[in-house]
Order: C-alpha cells, then sequence, then structure tokens
C-alpha cells in the first residue's frame, strides 16, 4: 500500500507536469503568434523590426519559456518511476527545477513592462550577443569549424542594430558595446520575485531555495547534506532531502514559470485570463501539497518517498 509521502509526491508530480503542458497547450492554441495592436511586443516591434512578426524580446523569450517549462514537465520523470511507482531523483531534480526558475526569470527579464522599448531591444541584442560569444568558443575549440563565420556575420548585425538605436558604450565585454550587461542569476531571481509578490522576504526566501538548488547542481556537499530547512528550525545532516524540501522548491520554481509566461503573455496582449485559467488548477493544488507535505510527521515521510538509491 502506497505511503502518505507517495501520494504527495505524485500529486506533486502531476502539478508539475500539467503546469507545463498547459503552458504548451496556451502557445498551441493561439491563433497567431504575433504580438496584439497596442501591447508593449507591438511598440517593440515597430522599433526593431524582430524576427518576422516577432520583436526581438518576444522571439527569444518564445526560446526560453519553452526551455523553463520543458523542464518543470520533465520533473514528472524525475518522481514518477516508469512503472508508476514514486522514486525520487534527489538530486537531479534540483538541478532540473533550478533550470526551469533561472530562465523563467531570464524571460522575466527580456519582456518586463517595466521597461521602455529600448531598454528591452537592448536587453535583447545583449542576451543575443552573449549566446554568440558562448557559441563562438565552443567553436573554436573544434577543428574545423564551419560555423565562425556565420557567427561573426551575426556580430556584425548585432552591432549594426546597436549603432542604429545607439546603444553601444566605448568599453564593453562585448564586441556590440552594448549599455547594458545581463544581471547574474541570483540578480534575476531577486527581480522577478520582488516584483511577482511585492515582498521583500519573498524575494529573499526566492534567493535562498535558488541557492540551495545551486548547491545540489555543482555537488556541494554541505549544502546537499543539510537540504533547505527553514531557518528557525535545526538543520540536520542526511544524505537524503526532505518532501516538504522539494515541494517548497518545486513551489517557487513552479510559480516563477507560471509568472514568467504571464508577463510574456501582457507583453503580446494575448488573453491573459485564458493564461489564469489554463495555470490556476496546477498552481491552487500545488499550494495544498505544499502544505499536505509540510504537515506529514518524520514517521509518514519515511514512507520510501526518496528512499536511499532512489
Amino acid at each position: 500500500m502506497d505511503s502518505q509521502s507517495d501520494h504527495v509526491a505524485r500529486r506533486l508530480a502531476d502539478d508539475l507536469l500539467a503546469i507545463g503542458e498547459g503552458l504548451d497547450s496556451f502557445i498551441n492554441g493561439l491563433p497567431e503568434v504575433g504580438p496584439q495592436p497596442g501591447s508593449s511586443g507591438h511598440q517593440d516591434l515597430s522599433l526593431d523590426q524582430g524576427q518576422g512578426s516577432v520583436s526581438l524580446a518576444g522571439a527569444i523569450a518564445f526560446v526560453t519559456i519553452a526551455v523553463a517549462s520543458d523542464h518543470l514537465r520533465s520533473t514528472y520523470g524525475l518522481i514518477v518511476d516508469r512503472l508508476g511507482g514514486v522514486a525520487v531523483h534527489r538530486y537531479a531534480i534540483y538541478s532540473v527545477l533550478r533550470v526551469a526558475m533561472e530562465v523563467a526569470a531570464l524571460t522575466w527579464w527580456l519582456v518586463d513592462k517595466d521597461v521602455s522599448a529600448k531598454s528591452r531591444l537592448t536587453r535583447a541584442l545583449t542576451v543575443m550577443e552573449n549566446s554568440r560569444r558562448m557559441r563562438e568558443n565552443s567553436e573554436k575549440l573544434l577543428t574545423p569549424s564551419n560555423d565562425l563565420a556565420y557567427l561573426a556575420a551575426v556580430r556584425d548585425a548585432i552591432e549594426a542594430e546597436a549603432r542604429k538605436h545607439n546603444l553601444q558604450k566605448i568599453t564593453s565585454r562585448f564586441d556590440a558595446g552594448l549599455k547594458v550587461a545581463i544581471p547574474d542569476a541570483v540578480d534575476l531571481v531577486a527581480n522577478q520575485f520582488a516584483k511577482i509578490v511585492l515582498t521583500e522576504t519573498s524575494a529573499r526566501n526566492a534567493v535562498a531555495i535558488y541557492g540551495g538548488m545551486s548547491e545540489h547542481m555543482h555537488g556541494n556537499v554541505f549544502g546537499v547534506m543539510s537540504g533547505f530547512g527553514p531557518p528557525d528550525q535545526e538543520r540536520v545532516l542526511h544524505p537524503d532531502v526532505s518532501l516538504p524540501s522539494l515541494a517548497t522548491a518545486a513551489q517557487f520554481s513552479a510559480h516563477g514559470v507560471v509568472a514568467a509566461m504571464l508577463e510574456l503573455v501582457a507583453y503580446m496582449g494575448w488573453d491573459k485570463d485564458r493564461w489564469i485559467d489554463i495555470s490556476s488548477t496546477g498552481q491552487s493544488d500545488l499550494e495544498k501539497v505544499v502544505a499536505e507535505a509540510r504537515s506529514l510527521t518524520p514517521v509518514e515521510e519515511a514512507g520510501g518517498v526518496i528512499a536511499p538509491g532512489a
């Protein structure tokens, strides 16, 4: 018979999958992917001419929100095994949740409605140049590489667009000399959560959880052994993470993805109520799952949900 912790873990997996699939369903159900007249995305399109029918910021945000959603969906297979049993990959799952949280925050930053169209274009060009430079560095290690000429052409196009809008400065770590740098991941997460929950405490909590997930991703031994216990509770060293910790981290990551998608929906002028309706069921149940996970007694939680060797 399944333990109470197994039941909670399955619901957690179902909710994360539902949110990720709901995002895909929303995108696939759009009558058109271009921005609506009067939206920030439409304003940006008139400034930078974008990628066809979508602004540069919007085009990049399509990619980043898809990456975030895919990682969120994939957590199902890290909680529920192929035979339907519960076998949490207690380390890998935090790496996946971390990526979803970080890339969602980048999506938010790209289409932030509180900055000007010119600022969003600068951010989009900066992301493009940073990505181009990383790819170029990789290609230089390959012999021979066929992409270096193409990447140089992309650099020229970015520089031309930056000059066109007077977005350059004399000194920069980027060839394009753009007047903005991408914030590091911690600042991206803090910025997003400060805006979506409007409290400094929640932003600090989000950063703390992101940091804890980073420790798992990078194999920080003390971080991995310590889990994510609330600061007002004793942190006991143990080789496994707890279900309450996992549920809390998942909730923050999912909340970041849902909020980033909502920002993108508003940016494009799409049906905001439709996205809220699609995402609300999974989010609402996720809150209940977190509360139930935190209410488990040590005996209930030890029912095997995160067993050694899982």
